[in-house]
């Protein structure tokens, strides 16, 4: 059967709506109003390292961010930059060769180990990849399926072609759309295009305009990355779901006074 424009136009439009449902974590301690550490607590510790997340979690943050890339012999590790500080491509690299580079580089399935340890917390996995991602998106979802965490776990990308496989691969795998603010006017058009659960902007770009359209949707708004009290206090006030900052001490500070 060959669909009609108008046909098409509507499917189109139903998708962009009336099918787009987001929805709320089910393995997480409460319902709104997440203190998350950035990469850890980068401030305190080396970023996106074991220490730092066993800090995080220590200090009573509801949970941590990270990043996850695939090395060139299929592990998934925890690892922000593209580049090694030699210049090379994390992806051309094996595993015995980066820990070779960054001792203390830790693989995700240790993240998932010392979750277990911190029950109801949320884990913010940042899929590092440029263009089409390759096999990361589909070892992620394998990990994150056997882990027994899948319900604390939310899948964040700047990479709105890695987030539309994870859509159409498992849907059941909670996702998120990184923006910066320049891309703000756009976020919530690609949102509904990719059937996300939450949108992830630069706090500079969150207003009462985006959080009312957020809220008509159920849509969570986690912003970064946020380590000035008035700021935080701010972004509360709008009503933000969660802010990822550095420093645990003026996350915990902040949620004290609020």
């Amino acid at each position: 059967m060959i669909l009609t424009p108008l046909a098409f136009l509507f499917i189109f439009w139903a998708w962009l709506t009336v099918m787009w449902q987001p929805r709320r974590l089910k393995g997480i301690y409460k319902k709104s109003f997440y203190l998350l550490g950035h990469r850890g607590v980068r401030h305190i510790a080396p970023e996106n390292t074991l220490a730092a997340f066993s800090m995080a979690f220590e200090a009573g943050l509801d949970g941590i961010e990270c990043d996850v890339q695939l090395s060139a012999d299929g592990k998934l590790l925890l690892f922000h930059d593209f580049h090694m500080a030699d210049g090379r491509l994390v992806t051309r690299l094996s595993w015995a060769e980066l820990k070779a580079l960054k001792a203390d580089m830790p693989l995700l399935e240790e993240l998932f180990e010392l979750a277990r340890k911190y029950p109801k917390t949320l884990l913010n996995l940042e899929i590092k990849v440029e263009g089409w991602g390759g096999k990361l998106e589909a070892k992620m979802i394998e990990a994150i399926r056997a882990s027994g965490l899948q319900d604390r776990i939310l899948v964040s990308s700047f990479n709105p072609l890695s987030l539309l496989k994870l859509r159409l691969i498992a849907p059941d795998i909670y996702t998120a759309l990184l923006y910066e603010a320049k891309h703000a006017r756009l976020a919530l058009i690609v949102a509904a295009f990719l059937h996300v659960d939450a949108l992830h902007p630069d706090y500079s770009s969150v207003n009462m305009k985006l959080m009312k359209a957020a809220k008509a949707k159920n849509l969570m708004v986690n912003t970064w990355t946020v380590n000035e009290l008035s700021d935080m206090l701010h972004l509360r006030e709008q009503g933000v779901d969660a802010i990822m900052g550095d420093y645990p001490e003026k996350l915990k500070h902040f949620n004290s006074k609020a």
